[in-house]
């Protein structure tokens, strides 16, 4: 009952601040409110050739990038070694996916991944991560870490060396998002064209930063969000490099 309660108080809240978001999430005004269409983003990748997206879990992203873009290679990261091995079944016969067994990071190396669990089975709607869970039981109570396992890093620079540009740069990766692009601060604001990322408005894990931070940080990057679907939780958002589109700006 108490964390029914607080769930309540922290929708109330967000109402207050947001009243045309909450009643477009509350009302089912879209199917799913955080979720953004592919039509929006494909106004600013339509002739994509590279898009990396980090944290593939199930690959249903993974697979709606081959189709959307057959001539783009598809980067699909993902850490845990069984959802690494399904992706790497699934997409044995996609030519433009590639699938790599990493967890972008901060540093490269070996890290602990925190594996998030749902009846009994890994995914856990994507919650694994290199961070430790905080609050993440108060919101997602049928989601359990039980897991540690021992994963590969990469830094976003090392990943992006021989690149010259990346279309799309996908992340869901469970708070670590400000660390990756921070550490490799240059190469995003060069290289990267288009972000989609996961913002949170509660500490689901240990240590990650707030979501003015990570606002502040990519508006300093040369950055500006075309599309915001963060709910009263957490949610969605799409950011374009100024660098790229200087009509934007």
């Amino acid at each position: 009952m108490v964390k029914e309660i607080k769930r309540f108080i922290l929708r109330v809240k967000f109402f207050l601040r947001h009243p045309v978001k909450s009643l477009r999430y509350f009302f089912s005004y879209e199917k799913d409110y955080s979720k953004i269409p592919f039509s929006l983003i494909s106004k600013y990748i339509q002739d994509s050739r590279l898009i990396v997206e980090a944290g593939a879990a199930d690959g249903v992203d993974t697979m709606n990038f081959s189709l959307e873009y057959p001539n783009s290679r598809v980067v699909a990261l993902e850490p845990v070694n069984e959802q690494f091995r399904y992706l790497k079944k699934k997409f044995a016969d996609f030519k433009n996916v590639e699938v790599y067994n990493l967890a972008l990071s901060n540093y490269s190396g070996i890290a602990q991944m925190y594996l998030g669990k749902s009846d009994g089975h890994l995914g856990g709607l994507g919650s694994s991560s290199l961070l430790p869970p905080d609050q993440h039981s108060r919101y997602f109570p049928q989601i359990e870490f039980s897991e540690i396992q021992q994963v590969k890093t990469v830094t976003l620079e090392e990943l992006l060396m021989t690149e010259s540009q990346v279309d799309l740069l996908w992340l869901d990766i469970q708070g670590k998002e400000l660390e990756v692009l921070s550490c490799s601060k240059e190469t995003f604001r060069l290289k990267v064209k288009v972000l989609h990322l996961e913002i949170s408005r509660v500490p689901l894990y240990v240590g990650m930063p707030s979501e003015k931070e990570v606002r502040q940080f990519l508006e300093g990057a040369g950055f500006k969000c075309v599309e915001d679907r963060i709910g009263a939780i957490a949610g969605n958002a799409l950011y374009i490099n100024h660098r790229f589109f200087p009509q934007e700006s």
